[in-house]
């Protein structure tokens, strides 16, 4: 496998991992605000929060939401370094033996 080749499927990978995680993420988000949305929605409905407390209130979560969700996207790109690194250790070390096996597999075929 070329150096390129190899480059491709890591981007392959890592572009794969990348939507994984978005999407997991985005769901996470999704229904947390649509758990305290209900929440709030309750609250208005049994008279315990006027509506605008509740909209407002409503408005703020989706804010601290989406800020969040923004905020926190770094944490993808660091977590797929780390997983980039911990499998081309891997990959060297698998490398490695296998070079090792065939290097034996050839004195040993010496006559």
């Amino acid at each position: 496998m070329t150096e390129r080749t190899s480059s491709q499927l890591q981007e392959t990978r890592d572009s794969v991992f990348r939507l994984i995680t978005r999407q997991r993420r985005t769901t996470d988000f999704l229904v947390l605000g649509a758990a305290a949305c209900v929440v709030l929605a309750a609250l208005v409905t049994i008279g315990d929060t006027s509506v605008w407390g509740g909209v407002f209130g409503g408005l703020v979560i989706t804010a601290f939401c989406f800020a969040y969700f923004a905020g926190t996207a770094d944490l993808e790109t660091e977590a797929i370094r780390a997983a980039r690194d911990a499998s081309g250790d891997e990959e060297r070390l698998l490398r490695s033996e296998s070079e090792r096996a065939f290097r034996s597999a050839m004195i040993y075929a010496l006559p």
